[in-house]
């Protein structure tokens, strides 16, 4: 039926109906609620009208997305795809890089390979520049330290003879006879006058080679046991009682006396003066050492404090001055047994 109120054209609605629930609510469905508005446009007396008819979904929405594309980099930062990242090492001075020398950057050059300029200091040892770096122990002096300007102190092979560290470091590494000064230390063998002195009963040529090797023990010095009195008898001498040994013979302070066992008794000058004792110190009066031996290592036979057994006034010894280069450093004069004079010791093999 159409009800007409004037010119005013009211028309049905259709709307779906929900049945009610059991408390007589009415709920709302899943799906689609649908109205429906039809118009009529045209003549009221009768003439035809086009109706138009629209369709509103009440739940659906049209979404907008706000994620970005995964692939979409333009929002990302750094640098652009195929662009490098500055890093050292790469021949460009860069951020806090102090320098950089590219492929040359290295731990012993004047950049380092966290390109920063190398400095005496920063403990480590620029090739050709520096010898050393101990960083803040740079410059304290000490044998075997470095120097404020990154250069070795004292140290074995600076051909400087450091006496409280080393045997040697002031002749060439090896001498005629093979000799030589390894580490600083003398692969020759040692001589020294005694640090004490003793009357001329000394209980024979054995009782004075025991005092040498006690003095050596007690000195550390090596192979104790291989040193001997340079000392005669009537019968026994250092020529015959000792197997010439190999080597230079030095002081144990490390100064040359002689190349070898043959220009020891060649009855030619020493080189250095056996005046050093077993603990390097030089020694003071007397100067004299019982001796009764000759340049050329024999028995000069006598007299010898009666073969070193007598401290007897009325004895006798003969005796060499440790303070002497020619032959007088082992054939001076005599001495009265009773007097206190020292010995020469030297390692034998």
């Amino acid at each position: 039926m159409i009800l007409r109120f004037g010119t005013l054209l009211l028309l049905p609605l259709t709307i779906a109906c929900v049945p009610p629930d059991e408390d007589g609510e009415t709920s709302s469905t899943e799906g689609v609620t649908t109205t429906e508005v039809s118009t009529t446009e045209g003549a009221l007396d009768g003439a035809s009208a086009t109706t138009t008819t629209s369709s509103v979904d009440a739940t659906s929405s049209t979404a907008i997305s706000t994620d970005p594309d995964p692939q979409d980099t333009t929002g990302t930062t750094g640098t652009s795809e195929g662009e490098a990242v500055p890093v050292c090492g790469d021949g460009e001075l860069n951020g806090d890089e102090e320098c950089d020398e590219g492929a040359d950057n290295s731990d012993m050059a004047a950049c380092t390979s966290q390109c920063k300029l190398a400095f005496c200091g920063d403990g480590l040892i620029q090739a050709g520049k520096e010898a050393c770096d101990l960083e803040s122990k740079n410059g304290d002096g000490s044998y075997g330290g470095c120097t404020d300007l990154c250069q070795l102190g004292p140290h074995c092979g600076d051909k400087v003879h450091q006496i409280d560290h080393e045997e040697c470091d002031t002749l060439d590494p090896e001498l005629a006879d093979g000799s030589r000064c390894i580490a600083c230390v003398w692969e020759a063998n040692l001589i020294f006058i005694s640090s004490e002195i003793f009357q001329g009963d000394l209980e024979g040529i054995e009782g004075a080679d025991s005092k040498c090797q006690q003095l050596a023990a007690a000195s550390k010095l090596p192979n104790p046991s291989s040193f001997g009195a340079w000392l005669s008898n009537g019968a026994e001498s250092p020529q015959s009682r000792f197997s010439p040994p190999l080597g230079a013979f030095i002081l144990t302070d490390g100064a040359l006396v002689a190349a070898s066992w043959a220009d020891l008794t060649s009855g030619a000058d020493l080189i250095n003066a056996v005046s050093v004792d077993e603990s390097k110190a030089a020694v003071g009066l007397p100067f004299r050492a019982w001796s009764n031996t000759s340049p050329e290592g024999f028995s000069l036979g006598g007299p010898d404090c009666d073969g070193w057994t007598s401290g007897a006034p009325a004895e006798k010894g003969s005796y060499g001055d440790a303070t002497k280069l020619d032959t007088a450093w082992t054939e001076t004069d005599t001495e009265w047994c009773f007097q206190k004079n020292r010995l020469y010791c030297l390692a034998t093999g």
